[in-house]
């Protein structure tokens, strides 16, 4: 992945948990705010907290790697994509139930703090 990429991760992962001090990461060890899924394969061991649990946060990572595989994105497609690109796609995708501006805006905050 290039820079910009994990820049980004970083960014979406920092607004999904308010920074890593939400519930649901300190004690889900969730990156994402996944939600446990029902159709795909998941590294997900369970549920907490109305949100997917894992035995690490790179069980996180990698689970949310699966879910844009799912949906037919490689690595190569995200290290081609803006923030902006992203969230709008993740967004298209039922990702978040938020606004697309608030949630923009919150991925936009850390990914230029």
């Amino acid at each position: 992945m290039n820079p910009e990429t994990i820049k980004t991760i970083i960014a979406i992962s920092k607004h999904e948990t308010a920074n890593y001090t939400s519930k649901v990461f300190r004690q889900n060890h969730n990156l994402f705010g996944m939600r446990e899924p029902r159709k795909r394969s998941t590294l997900a061991t369970g549920t907490n907290l109305f949100h997917a649990t894992y035995n690490s946060i790179e069980d996180s990572f990698k689970d949310w790697l699966l879910w844009w595989q799912m949906h037919g994105v490689t690595i190569q497609m995200l290290d081609n994509m803006s923030y902006v690109q992203m969230v709008t796609y993740m967004k298209g995708k039922a990702y978040f139930t938020d606004s697309f501006t608030n949630y923009l805006n919150g991925v936009k905050y850390y990914y230029n703090a």
